[in-house]
C-alpha cells in the first residue's frame, strides 16, 4: 500500500508563481543582512507550498554532461532526533548530516521526469530492499536527473524555471509503515538550443546542482511535512513556514527578484580556504537571506 504526500521547492518560473491558489513571491523589501522581510515562523499553512523560483537573466552558455544515463541517488541521514518535522532545528539543538554515498541507477535516460515517476522509482527502491539499513525516519534520498531531462511538477517544468522539489511517500511493507523522505534536482544548465533548463546561478552546471539540493536539504530539515499541514489543515505539521506560505528557502529566492547572485554564492568550508557553491536561507536574527557568519548569534 502506497499513499504519497509532497512538499516542493517553490519557483518562481519566468511566467511568475504557478498555484492553485497564488500566493504573492513579490517582496516589499530587501534581503540579505538587514531587518526587512517581516516573515514569521509557525504561520498559516499555504494552500500549496511547492515551487523553488527563478526569473530569467542572461548569463555565459556552460554545457558539461552529467554522468548518469538515467539518475544519480545519494542518500543523507541526520544525526539529530525528530528532524522530519524541523522541531530539532527550530528548538536550537545541533543537526549534523551524514553523506552516505551515491549510485547510478539502471534505465535509459529519460525525456521527463514528473512527481509521480519519483514516487514509483522510490517506492520500488524501497520494495526491493535499495534502501534497507537507512534510519528512514531520518534520511532523504536525493535523485539527480542527467543532463538534458526535463523535470515537471504538475504544470511547471524545469523549462520554465523549475530546479526541483522534495517530497515524502508513505509506505507499508512487511506490516510495517514507513514515510520516504526524497528531493529530485534538474540537472541545471544551459541547453545546445540556449534555452535554460533548470536554474542557472553559476558558472558551472556541477555547482547549479550543489546549490539546488543545498536548498531541498535545508528545507527538509525545517519543513518536511508540509503537505500533511495542507491536507489536515494542522499546523502542527508545519516546521518553518512564512506568513507568505514560503519555506526557509524559497523566501531569500523570491525577494531577490531574479538577482540569484544575492543569494547563490560560493563560500569558504569552515577552516579551508575551498569553496563551495550554497544558497543563503532565511535568518530570523536579520528577518532576511544570510550567508556564513563567524559565531552564531547571541
Amino acid at each position: 500500500m502506497v499513499t504519497s504526500r509532497s512538499s516542493v521547492i517553490s519557483s518562481i518560473a519566468y511566467r511568475g508563481p504557478s498555484r492553485p491558489n497564488p500566493l504573492s513571491f513579490t517582496p516589499p523589501y530587501g534581503i540579505r543582512s538587514t531587518r526587512l522581510l517581516d516573515v514569521s515562523l509557525m504561520c498559516t499553512a499555504p494552500t500549496r507550498s511547492r515551487r523553488l523560483a527563478c526569473i530569467a537573466r542572461s548569463m555565459s552558455c556552460v554545457n558539461t554532461p552529467a554522468a548518469s544515463p538515467y539518475a544519480v541517488a545519494s542518500t543523507c541521514a541526520s544525526a539529530a532526533s525528530n528532524v522530519s518535522n524541523g522541531t530539532t532545528e527550530m528548538t536550537g539543538a545541533k543537526i549534523s548530516c551524514d553523506f552516505h554515498g551515491s549510485e547510478i541507477l539502471p534505465g535509459g535516460k529519460p525525456k521527463s521526469f514528473n512527481e509521480p515517476d519519483v514516487h514509483s522509482l522510490i517506492t520500488k527502491l524501497h520494495a526491493n530492499g535499495g534502501l534497507a539499513g537507512f534510519d528512514l525516519a531520518n534520511s532523504i534520498f536525493n535523485f539527480l536527473l542527467p543532463s538534458g531531462s526535463v523535470l515537471k511538477l504538475d504544470a511547471d517544468s524545469s523549462l520554465g524555471g523549475l530546479g526541483g522539489y522534495h517530497g515524502s511517500v508513505h509506505v507499508k511493507k512487511g506490516g510495517v509503515n514507513s514515510t520516504l523522505y526524497y528531493s529530485v534536482g534538474v540537472f541545471s544548465e544551459f541547453l545546445p538550443n540556449g534555452n535554460e533548463n533548470g536554474i542557472v546561478a553559476f558558472d558551472k552546471p556541477w555547482k547549479n546542482v550543489v546549490g539546488t539540493f543545498y536548498h531541498e536539504l535545508n528545507e527538509y530539515r525545517t519543513d518536511a511535512d508540509v503537505d500533511d499541514a495542507i491536507k489536515t489543515n494542522n499546523n502542527d505539521f508545519l516546521g518553518w513556514m512564512s506568513r507568505q506560505g514560503e519555506e526557509i528557502g524559497d523566501n531569500p529566492i523570491s525577494a531577490s527578484q531574479g538577482v540569484l547572485k544575492k543569494v547563490f554564492a560560493e563560500v569558504k568550508l569552515t577552516g579551508k580556504k575551498t569553496t563551495v557553491p550554497v544558497q543563503f536561507m532565511y535568518s530570523n536574527f536579520v528577518h532576511g537571506a544570510e550567508g556564513p557568519i563567524a559565531k552564531p548569534h547571541a
